[in-house]
């Protein structure tokens, strides 16, 4: 299931749907669900095979979580509401199950929870959302730990669409620290994204770039897409803005061809040196991006004395 969770945010979504279902099933297969797995696993549509948990052992259950988390992500971002709403049900089948450990069944239930409260607010449904950060008697003044940092990423994200930028941004701040101090790189990556959105709802546009080329940064080398993706058109205009910065100020850090990429995944396009619009455009082959930029400058007009200075 870990390489579907990847194959998603590389936005391979047919890729992740596949290594989720093949992982959910080895899992059955592993705690020897016999004819059970087989009817479970019996394929209805393309993503609805998992149809009938209340005949899996309950004390092997929780391992099918992530998968069912995972295919809700990759439903949602094909635009398949109901089907992400089934898959979180799955979850909340899992938690409800008397005869698993109380451990499990606790966490189960607050991930799922956590993500439900997510597609709603995707939805546009902040009332629901809002609902289960009471219930969970979440603030933005508490001091998470580890076990709860989803819930609490979850909360900034409500705050940020309730217009509430200054409480998320000192949650977001604390989540940061922790997620650096543990080692945690991809959510640090998505924290920042949270920041910079922030940052961009507070016109703190300097800060916003600043905070976004950190994030794609550390992104870069791992791939990722959809934590950038499933943000939206904010994140399409901040990245628009970042190409430009990097077209002006030339911070090496920020490669063309990967803004290319997330801009791409967004549906959103830039305009190159040329006036040419880039649309997640990958480099020609063989060349750099500094090759690419070059040409570029000469597709431009610039003679050669002129593209030494500015290079």
């Amino acid at each position: 299931m870990r390489i579907g969770e990847l194959l998603f945010e590389w936005n391979d979504l047919e890729g992740a749907t596949r290594h989720l279902l093949g992982g959910i099933e080895r899992v059955l297969e592993w705690v020897c669900l016999g004819e059970a797995t087989s009817r479970l696993l019996e394929v209805t549509g393309t993503h609805d095979r998992l149809g009938r948990l209340e005949e899996v052992d309950a004390d092997a259950a929780h391992g099918v979580v992530p998968g069912y988390i995972a295919l809700a992500r990759v439903k949602q971002a094909k635009g398949n509401t109901e089907g992400a709403l089934e898959a979180l049900r799955k979850v909340e089948q899992v938690a409800q199950s008397s005869r698993l450990r109380s451990l499990w069944n606790d966490r189960a239930e607050r991930c799922g929870e956590a993500w439900l409260a997510r597609l709603w607010m995707a939805e546009g449904d902040l009332r629901a959302a809002n609902r289960w950060a009471q219930d969970r008697t979440l603030s933005a003044t508490d001091d998470p730990d580890y076990s709860s940092e989803l819930e609490y990423i979850t909360l900034a994200r409500l705050l940020i669409a309730q217009g509430r930028n200054e409480e998320a941004e000192h949650l977001l701040g604390r989540l940061v620290e922790a997620a650096e101090a543990g080692g945690r790189g991809r959510t640090v990556t998505e924290l920042l994204v949270l920041q910079a959105l922030v940052l961009r709802a507070r016109n703190d546009k300097p800060e916003a770039l600043t905070t976004l080329r950190r994030a794609v940064t550390l992104a870069e080398p791992e791939g990722y897409i959809r934590t950038f993706a499933d943000e939206g058109e904010p994140m399409a205009d901040l990245l628009q803005q970042l190409y430009g910065a990097w077209r002006t100020e030339q911070p090496g850090e920020v490669p063309l061809d990967y803004i290319g990429k997330l801009l791409k995944a967004l549906g959103a396009e830039v305009a190159d040196a040329t006036g040419v619009p880039l649309r997640g455009r990958e480099h020609p082959a063989g060349l750099t991006s500094r090759e690419v930029e070059v040409l570029g400058l000469v597709a431009a007009g610039m003679t050669s004395a002129q593209i030494a200075r500015e290079l």
